[in-house]
């Protein structure tokens, strides 16, 4: 397989889901996409490193995870430049479903919002390990290469997140309807 094609076909596996861990760790969509694009830029002109890694989805998970931590940086520098300067935020886009009653799709959208609450209130290491176990589909070894720490930290932060959400979201168990 050539560079080229082994390439496209990385970017393609990953895209999306490299993208979505970004926006689950609290980036704009837009933002979220470019800085997986910048991290497949820099993959593209700089070695090769990715082709001898053990598993390409963790090392680029990892690629991401520092690309939006340096980017993180360079937005506090910037805030502490410039003081009051805020950027505009876009609204998320509004789904329509005509399928279901609107007290129906009400319920859902507060139990969405409730879980998104919940998930960015976790203690940042164990929402990180969350998303990329849930949202990724990474396993718990290249989560911990990811992360630079060992399996069972891995699973320690998973199993806390879990708890802590278990905790956040009682409300919503206790009345949920039986199935």
């Amino acid at each position: 397989m050539t560079d080229d094609t082994w390439f496209r076909q990385c970017f393609l596996d990953h895209y999306d889901l490299l993208c979505r861990y970004a926006v689950r760790s609290g980036l704009a969509r837009t933002e979220a996409e470019e800085v997986v694009q910048d991290v497949f830029v820099r993959l593209w002109h700089g070695p090769q490193p990715l082709r001898s890694a053990v598993s390409s989805a963790a090392y680029l998970h990892g690629a991401v995870r520092h690309a939006m931590l340096n980017q993180q940086r360079k937005v506090r520098t910037r805030r502490r430049l410039h003081e009051g300067a805020r950027a505009d935020q876009c609204s998320p886009g509004v789904s329509v479903d005509t399928g279901h009653p609107p007290d129906m799709l009400a319920e859902r959208a507060a139990l969405a919002e409730a879980v998104q609450t919940a998930i960015a209130e976790l203690p940042s290491r164990g929402r990180e390990a969350l998303l990329l176990q849930r949202e990724s589909g990474l396993t718990s070894a290249e989560i911990a290469e990811v992360m630079s720490v060992s399996e069972s930290t891995v699973k320690t932060h998973i199993a806390r997140a879990l708890a802590a959400l278990r905790e956040k979201l009682a409300a919503w168990r206790e009345t949920a309807p039986a199935p």
